[in-house]
């Protein structure tokens, strides 16, 4: 029961630190959270829907975020659909969050 409480815990205390901050702040936090393989610079990300619910933003902040990150080169799409994209500054993204 306490493995299932920290677990419920961690969850909530993961959801709310992304739901504070702007726009920017939110959506680089979500893509720095999201797990990484072990090459540690590509990530799958959500839909921009699923991001928006997850961020309490609107589908086309969401959209709008991302695709100014993908201007200025930080990510680059991996795929036609737009889900997994290859991290070439991270630390820009660790900038952008702060």
């Amino acid at each position: 029961m306490q493995k299932w409480q920290q677990a419920l815990k961690d969850a909530d205390d993961w959801l709310a630190e992304l739901n504070f901050g702007t726009a920017c702040q939110r959506v680089s936090n979500f893509i720095l959270k999201m797990p990484h393989p072990s090459d540690g610079r590509a990530v799958t990300l959500f839909s921009r829907e699923d991001m928006g619910a997850m961020l309490d933003l609107k589908l086309e902040t969401v959209s709008h975020e991302v695709s100014r990150l993908v201007k200025e080169a930080v990510p680059k799409p991996l795929g036609k659909q737009g889900r997994v994209y290859h991290l070439r500054e991270p630390q820009r993204l660790m900038q952008a969050a702060a």
